[in-house]
């Protein structure tokens, strides 16, 4: 080998080297939740929720742990369901998604009380875009055992836990549907206004028509029932004055997810009753 094209190849290696490490310092530290579940017996299980740069919207990665996870149904076990329709215990979104949430199934073969534990601190984790400013937990046991009474879910900002007795409320508890989204910091010295508001639904309940008025373009929205099933999709293409049709929807409650144009994701519960 010459001196010349060993120089060469030397300076190449270290030109990679420096863009790796360009590449390592720049990328968005991964946030990772864990929701804890423990019952009166001491049986746990954990669910986790994950912002990471690697992550794919609209897709399931079995490298950030959302590929299939068998479920042992004669114990207390909690899963979600992937978007490969496969039971897992993890749920990834790209930081480029402010919200980031799932409905978490269970057995519910638990003796209650049921303690439902995470690390409010996280909220405001350094690594985060921007902070928190929605986190709660919803499902017909929530809607009357809350800690926010004028909302009917539980804000998971106030408290980091909450005991579940089913023996003062009984009540299939799972599944349960929980929700996160980041909120954007303005620098006041910057002179810039940014919109944060969430989409405007109505009616709720609704037998034939839902409008949706939003200071954003709406790219996509989905109806999702309590399974996790979606029923109904409609991009911007389908709907006409961001008016949804579920008039051939059952009667039941179900999740609305909407994505704007920035792809900022909102979820809201639909009534529909006919």
């Amino acid at each position: 080998m010459n001196k010349k094209y060993a120089i060469k190849k030397l300076s190449f290696i270290i030109s990679c080297f420096l863009v790796f490490l360009c590449t390592k310092s720049h990328a968005q530290a991964q946030w990772k939740f864990h929701l804890a579940f423990e019952d009166a017996t001491g049986a746990k299980d954990t669910i986790w929720l994950i912002w990471d740069t690697s992550a794919v919207l609209w897709d399931y990665d079995p490298l950030l742990g959302e590929g299939h996870v068998d479920i042992d149904l004669d114990n207390f076990s909690t899963w979600v369901i992937n978007y490969n329709n496969d039971t897992t215990k993890t749920t990834a979104e790209p930081f480029i998604s402010s919200a980031l949430g799932n409905y978490i199934y269970g057995t519910e073969n638990f003796q209650s009380p049921l303690t439902l534990s995470w690390d409010s601190s996280l909220f405001h984790a350094p690594n985060l875009p921007q902070p928190v400013n929605l986190a709660y937990m919803d499902n017909g046991y929530f809607f009357g055992n809350n800690n926010c009474p004028f909302c009917h879910h539980f804000d998971m900002l106030i408290d980091n836990h909450v005991t579940i007795d089913l023996n003062v409320f009984p009540y299939d508890f799972f599944p349960v549907f929980i929700n996160i989204e980041r909120g954007a910091v303005l620098n006041i010295n910057e002179n810039i206004s940014i919109s944060k508001k969430k989409p405007l639904i109505s009616p709720n309940p609704a037998s034939y028509l839902i409008s949706i008025k939003s200071d954003k373009n709406i790219k996509e929205c989905s109806l999702i029932d309590n399974t996790g099933i979606v029923v109904l999709y409609q991009s911007v293409r389908d709907m006409t004055n961001n008016v949804l049709s579920v008039q051939d929807i059952s009667s039941g409650v179900y999740v609305l997810k909407i994505i704007n144009q920035n792809n900022e994701v909102y979820y809201e519960k639909i009534i529909i009753t006919h």
